[in-house]
């Protein structure tokens, strides 16, 4: 007889309930995979009308609005030379085989003639996933492909532009505005994403002298701060926007130790805190 303070051990199911179980489990699984499916296909159907109608804003920038953007893209490379310089050796440096191409490409454009690859750069030229773009394209199709926010990344090119090239005239800026409403402001599935993040981390004590950014919510401008900074993530969305960077690109130092921090950045670009 059982003690009072141990629980009766349940007894094993018979055998041939076993092989019924496992049995159910195999004809189940490709049942309820097909019926997700077939659910999502609908749903697809669904918005397509939708999503057709907003057509910039679901399923890319159109190649009559290319030449404002990479304008744009262009002055941001020019103000930002240093940083542009940095991400271009790097990234051309990868192995293009560890590289898949984001599906955000289509949300940026491509400079698609030679005329385009002669005068449009002033610093490099990024040749990968079959596509050819100016280096300052490329930063932000990698920023937009891990997850940043695509609305404040277009935002950032806006702010940082408009305010620093005294030379855009009211028509450039108009237009710009448009594609940029176009692109960010109907996209039905990120409308369904919550834009900020409840979690949030303490920022770290040991950083010295080091200048630390602290990053939320999907923000962007951490990557103006200039050469050195260390940027903290403070909500684990955005951390995981991070760590999807910090394994494609070798331009930001991953500070996992103690002793990765007191090295210092290393010749990259900024460090980002991921411990």
């Amino acid at each position: 007889m059982a003690r009072p303070s141990e629980r009766p051990q349940r007894p094993e199911p018979p055998e041939r309930f076993k092989i019924l179980r496992t049995v159910v489990i195999i004809i189940a699984s490709p049942i309820f995979t097909i019926l997700f499916i077939v659910t999502l296909a609908i749903l697809r159907l669904l918005v397509l009308p939708y999503t057709l109608f907003y057509y910039s804003a679901h399923w890319g920038l159109r190649k009559r609005d290319f030449a404002v953007v990479q304008l744009y893209l262009d002055h941001f490379q020019a103000l930002h030379a240093d940083l542009i310089a940095h991400f271009s050796r790097d990234f051309s440096s990868l192995d293009e085989a560890r590289i898949t191409a984001p599906r955000v490409i289509r949300f940026w454009p491509m400079l698609i003639g030679q005329a385009d690859i002669e005068g449009g750069s002033p610093v490099g030229i990024v040749r990968t996933w079959g596509h050819v773009f100016s280096g300052a394209t490329a930063l932000f199709v990698c920023l937009d492909g891990v997850g940043f926010s695509r609305k404040q990344l277009y935002a950032l090119l806006q702010r940082e532009v408009e305010a620093k090239v005294p030379s855009l005239t009211a028509e450039e800026k108009a237009n710009f505005q448009r594609v940029k409403d176009k692109i960010c402001e109907n996209n039905l599935y990120a409308k369904l994403i919550p834009t900020t993040d409840p979690s949030g981390f303490t920022l770290p004590t040991d950083a010295g002298e080091k200048i630390v950014v602290p990053v939320r919510n999907y923000a962007v401008d951490w990557v103006v701060e200039g050469p050195g900074v260390l940027v903290v993530p403070m909500d684990t969305r955005t951390l995981a926007c991070f760590q999807r960077m910090t394994r494609l690109l070798p331009v930001w130092k991953k500070v996992e130790t103690d002793e990765d921090l007191v090295m210092g950045a290393e010749g990259m670009w900024q460090m980002v805190d991921l411990r």
